[in-house]
């Protein structure tokens, strides 16, 4: 994904996310959750810059959606995405 331009990089993740969101509003719980998961895969690891209360907000919907679709399909944790701890 482009990791040089963060405001492209924030609106690719977001229509991931939109994706996933339609998903999960048709029922479609573990298509949603693999959207939510490769969004965060997606995610620099570094160099959020001035965008960073963007790239946090983003995450944690994420992680906030992908527990939702793990809750209604009574899907423990994987280890495929990274456990993190969310700062703030």
């Amino acid at each position: 994904m482009a990791t040089s331009k963060p405001d492209i990089l924030i609106i690719l993740l977001q229509k991931l996310m939109e994706e996933g969101n339609l998903l999960y509003k048709k029922g479609k719980m573990k298509e949603a959750a693999q959207r939510y998961q490769y969004a965060l895969r997606k995610f620099p690891r570094e160099g959020f810059g001035d965008d960073l209360k963007a790239f946090k907000d983003l995450r944690v919907s994420l992680y906030l959606n992908l527990s939702r679709c793990r809750r209604k399909t009574n899907v423990s944790p994987s280890l495929s995405v990274p456990q993190t701890v969310l700062c703030f």
